[in-house]
């Protein structure tokens, strides 16, 4: 009787899975081609163009320029996000450019849910809860909004829940690698 409930669990527990990353790709799928915009066009989309432009010039990006608040290009000067949205710019066209972001993003954004399910799991030890904790995130509009933008914001998240299951597993290399990640993602990765 143990054995089928157990069963009947795990099946529930994929069921909710599924539907969540059904109701994540169905509300954010359309937005793939969508070219960035808001905080992206004024932020670090104008970064990456500007490197592009001007031929991966960090010295003059970073002496030269002037920064987000002087209206100027250099928004984050170290960011990974921005230096690969640049390099793919110079290799493929801007909608498979914007298509791969977003499913990157898309997909970081079902792995946190998946990580904070199981951490939910983990500390409730109830299925039912960690289920309505994944849900709740999942319909959020901050976290919605964010898995639907195209800035770093939620691959700097999935860098930080990484290294937080990598140091809880005494993978203290690991943890290293995802800490450097998240750093390189966006500066604010270095307070982890």
């Amino acid at each position: 009787m143990r054995r089928i409930t157990i069963l009947s669990k795990s099946i529930l527990s994929a069921r909710v899975g599924a539907i969540i990353v059904f109701y994540l790709v169905f509300i954010c799928l359309p937005t793939t081609l969508l070219p960035p915009f808001w905080d992206s066009v004024i932020g670090g989309y104008r970064e990456a163009l500007w490197l592009l432009d001007n031929n991966w010039d960090f010295q003059a990006l970073a002496f030269q320029q002037l920064g987000f608040v002087g209206g100027g290009p250099r928004t984050y000067f170290v960011s990974l996000y921005w230096i690969a949205t640049s390099l793919l710019l110079f290799l493929f066209s801007p909608k498979i450019v914007f298509s791969l972001i977003h499913l990157a993003i898309l997909s970081s954004a079902v792995w946190i849910l998946a990580e904070t399910r199981r951490n939910a799991l983990t500390v409730t030890k109830n299925a039912a809860i960690a289920n309505l904790v994944g849900i709740a995130l999942c319909c959020h509009p901050l976290f919605l909004a964010q898995s639907i933008l195209f800035t770093p914001e939620v691959l700097l998240a999935a860098c930080s829940l990484a290294f937080i299951r990598a140091l809880k597993n005494d993978r203290n290399g690991i943890a290293l690698l995802f800490v450097w990640l998240a750093t390189l993602t966006k500066i604010t990765g270095c307070f982890i």
